[in-house]
């Protein structure tokens, strides 16, 4: 799907681990990895025409969302936590926002 790129030229012999944040430290040798262009615009139209239910909560400091999921109409929604970056949670959010997330997920989430 990709993967953000870390400058570390600039620290060059100062690295412990200068690959730990490289993509196959995270994948087992044995799965093959390729880069698939079309990966994440496929998932974007089925999460705007199919989705239903989701909440997406973003942090507006973190860089992966600078071309954000699109939910649609289908009660799905999404909030931003002013300051946050990509570790957000609902905590991070405005207590109106907050209460509105928690609010989707009980309804979501009830039996009734």
């Amino acid at each position: 799907m990709g993967y953000f790129d870390v400058p570390t030229r600039h620290l060059a012999g100062l690295l412990r681990y200068p690959d730990a944040m490289e993509p196959r430290t995270f994948v087992p040798r044995d799965i093959p990895m390729r880069f698939d262009a079309d990966a994440m615009p496929d998932i974007d139209r089925w999460v705007h025409r199919h989705g239903r239910r989701m909440l997406f909560v973003n942090g507006t400091q973190d860089a992966a969302v600078a071309e954000a999921f699109r939910p649609n109409n289908h009660d799905s929604h999404m909030l931003w936590a002013r300051g946050a970056g990509h570790s957000v949670t609902l905590a991070d959010l405005s207590p109106t926002d907050r209460a509105q997330a928690v609010s989707l997920l009980t309804r979501w989430t009830s039996k009734g």
